[in-house]
């Protein structure tokens, strides 16, 4: 009797060309479709989203399930999200999305229907290390690596969880969804963040959150008032267009002082830090170090970059850079790694010279 597997499908490419590949390694596949929470989505849109899936599902010959999660969506992301706009940091939803939504609903979903396993589409690689531990590692396909998204995920959720495509590449998975007759054309590459369907961050978080997005003074690194901001949440570490000051040198958004509602600028030379802390890091071996060098991504398309890890209190590290590193920015997470392994993440709380 075939070994029963759940599969995540989302009606891209990728999630059903691993529901597909699945199927013919034996096993006997079953797709879910978790109906998320959309900012002003509707109901007839989220129908033509599930004719695609079942048509999908049909041409590869598999069943689907609907799961509407959108209330657990909204409690577990979106009011997280907010909390943290709030407190000046530029979140990263996708992150969370993971192991408080996904893989959440996944595990529970093939409790209530009796599934042996559990899959998804992401481009990561899942292998048994000593005998010990499931390791996850980078795809093989690095243009298109979601390893970074994962370093939530804990050794519960990955001891029962197969990634199919983490062997293979998207341009390969295009040839055969195109090989299959399957066809996408109607359903653009997902974005980060999905809620937001093709609305922009900045349209969605002033409408959503009015009372945080108010003007308020710009100040250089001194502490003089130069300009007014259109409000906190709508800027980002980094961020050199829009900010509208009139000077001989360009002005980068250094931080965000959320008690003063003021935006601090500087120039490029101050974007530059040697040292972060990092909160809530997650382990994914289980095991949390209290010394390590390794590398590190600031954010999901960063460079790897060498680093020393000292523990400071219970999952707080301070992490150590040999040189500067530019645009490290509070909310976003740093995920850590030794050669092609991902070993876990956690929130940039703070940076330092």
């Amino acid at each position: 009797m075939s070994k029963k597997i759940l599969v995540a499908m989302s009606g891209g490419v990728d999630s059903t060309i691993a529901a597909y590949k699945l199927k013919i390694q034996g096993f006997d596949v079953i797709g879910v479709h978790f109906r998320f929470w959309k900012w002003r989505g509707n109901d007839f849109e989220y129908q033509k989203e599930l004719q695609r899936l079942h048509r999908l599902t049909d041409q590869i010959g598999i069943r689907l399930i609907e799961v509407d999660a959108q209330e657990t969506f909204k409690t577990r992301v979106i009011r997280e999200m907010f909390d943290q706009i709030g407190e000046g940091l530029t979140p990263n939803p996708c992150i969370h999305c993971n192991p408080k939504m996904k893989f959440d609903y996944l595990i529970n979903t093939a409790q209530n229907e009796q599934i042996d396993m559990i899959a998804t589409g992401h481009y990561v690689r899942a292998e048994l290390k000593n005998n010990e531990f499931v390791g996850l590692y980078k795809a093989i396909d690095l243009s298109k690596d979601q390893s970074y998204f994962l370093c939530q995920l804990n050794q519960d959720i990955l001891r029962n969880c197969i990634f199919p495509l983490g062997v293979t590449t998207k341009q390969d998975n295009m040839i055969l969804a195109r090989q299959l007759g399957l066809n996408f054309d109607d359903k653009p590459e997902s974005q980060d963040l999905c809620f937001l369907s093709n609305a922009s961050y900045a349209q969605f978080v002033s409408e959503e959150l009015p009372e945080i997005v108010v003007p308020g003074e710009i100040r250089d690194i001194t502490g003089k008032v130069i300009g007014k901001h259109h409000g906190l949440p709508t800027y980002t570490i980094g961020q050199r267009k829009g900010i509208e000051i009139a000077a001989d040198k360009p002005y980068y958004v250094i931080s965000k002082d959320p008690r003063k509602n003021v935006l601090v600028v500087g120039s490029k030379e101050n974007l530059k830090f040697r040292s972060m802390i990092i909160s809530g890091v997650n382990w994914v071996s289980g095991y949390s170090p209290d010394h390590l060098a390794c590398k590190v991504k600031i954010r999901y398309r960063s460079p790897d970059y060498d680093c020393q890890l000292v523990n400071q209190d219970q999952n707080n590290y301070r992490v150590e850079f040999s040189h500067d590193i530019r645009d490290i920015t509070p909310g976003q997470y740093a995920v850590f790694y030794q050669g092609d392994e991902l070993l876990g993440g956690g929130m940039i709380q703070t940076v330092e010279n």
